[in-house]
């Protein structure tokens, strides 16, 4: 029999076993899910904001409708297309991220539900609260929602929206931040699996790599 019948067959078997539809009738059922709740193994339709959020489903979008309209073409290539990977219900599920930026708000409708706070920091006053007291130091929580904001039916939905999500304001006024301590030097760092810079080259951040 020709090589590559055989490997493809073997590899079909080794599929449909997996999924339950082949082999010994003795296998247990495969869990399709391995969420539980509303909102288990489902996209981020089920939030009424989904469709801005271009990068997470390009298809859908009403960006990818003007990016169409102004430059006759939808690049899939800038999208990252999660839709796939929710659906089978993974959603960051044991991942700590800490996001180090001007602050994160911990009280926030669409991200309360995922801070641990004993992964938030605030260097200005050394407490457990970041929460920004300027209105326009935003941005570290709009890089929160982006990557792990609750799926909750109310606003947003992040890549990892089961994910457990710390911070600090470590560019905030008046911070002067150890970045060691920022990076797991410090109880509350050293619970985080990914650490989240979005501020460009600062220097204070990027010095210890120097």
């Amino acid at each position: 029999m020709n090589k590559k019948i055989v490997i493809l067959s073997a590899l079909v078997v080794a599929l449909l076993e997996g999924c339950g539809g082949g082999g010994s009738s003795s296998n247990p059922p495969v869990d399709p899910c391995p969420e539980d709740g509303p909102y288990a193994c489902k996209t981020g339709a089920t939030e009424p904001l989904y469709r801005l959020q271009w990068a997470l489903n390009s298809a859908k979008s009403i960006f990818n409708t003007i990016q169409e309209f102004m430059t006759g073409v939808v690049n899939p290539n800038i999208d990252l297309n999660v839709e796939p990977v929710h659906l089978k219900g993974i959603k960051g599920q044991g991942v700590h991220v800490i996001v180090l930026d001007d602050g994160l708000d911990v009280g926030h409708e669409d991200l309360k539900a995922n801070i641990d706070r004993a992964m938030t920091f605030n260097f200005v006053n050394r407490s457990n609260d970041p929460t920004p007291t300027d209105v326009l130091s935003a941005h570290g929580t709009n890089v929160a929602g982006i990557i792990t904001a609750a799926q909750n039916g109310i606003g947003v939905m992040g890549i990892a929206p089961r994910a457990k999500l710390g911070g600090a304001n470590f560019l905030a006024a008046g911070a002067n931040p150890s970045p060691l301590e920022a990076l797991g030097g410090s109880p509350w760092a050293m619970r985080g699996h990914i650490f989240n810079g979005s501020f460009g080259s600062d220097a204070q951040f990027t010095a210890i790599y120097d």
